[in-house]
């Protein structure tokens, strides 16, 4: 189930280095428990080592609650399981 997720964010990071200063300033990102413990050991050394000037702040919660953030401007991106 990791492996779409993390092609999606490899997509978004691709995408990303197109533009001048590529994922720099804040990104408020929220996270499923159940995904956090196995995919943000893999991806956070790689977000870090590639865009030091990005400064990640994350929120653990149920997707109801992440949706929620997400529709009101609390959260820039949310990492979910599917089907929603």
């Amino acid at each position: 189930m990791a492996r779409p997720i993390l092609q999606g964010v490899e997509d978004i990071m691709q995408l990303a280095e197109t533009a001048q200063e590529p994922l720099t300033g804040p990104l408020r990102m929220g996270v499923i428990p159940t995904i956090s413990p196995f995919l943000l050991p893999q991806i956070l050394p790689l977000l870090r080592k590639a865009y030091p000037g990005l400064q990640l702040y994350l929120m653990e919660d149920l997707t109801a609650a992440l949706l929620e953030q997400l529709e009101t401007g609390s959260l820039d991106v949310v990492l979910l399981a599917l089907p929603l």
